[in-house]
């Protein structure tokens, strides 16, 4: 079971979704958690839903870069950090919320 953010379309079909595995989830939201990063800490309960609209994505992409910068450069999580970040680009683009799909 993972946890994925996707963007999705009119028919609520994901268009493109980003898997969070359960120990990626728990590194990423620990660190969010200890730096005050409120948007990414709306993923702190992996079983739960969220969503976050449009005007958001601008303030959920600097909170990826701030915590990208924790990482090493070549580690898994600086990695789906960077994939987050592009989901969000082509979020703000299509002008689509992200929103959590949990199994």
């Amino acid at each position: 079971m993972a946890l994925e953010l996707a963007i999705l379309d009119d028919q609520d079909r994901a268009v493109r979704s980003v898997e969070v595995g359960v120990d990626e989830h728990w590194v990423i939201v620990h660190r969010a958690q200890e730096r005050a990063l409120h948007l990414l800490g709306r993923l702190r309960n992996y079983y739960r839903d969220a969503r976050f609209e449009v005007h958001e994505l601008p303030g959920l992409m600097t909170e990826i870069q701030t915590l990208a910068g924790v990482f090493p450069e070549n580690s898994a999580a600086r990695q789906l950090l960077a994939e987050l970040e592009g989901i969000c680009v082509q979020a703000i683009d299509t002008r689509r919320p992200l929103v959590t799909l949990t199994d």
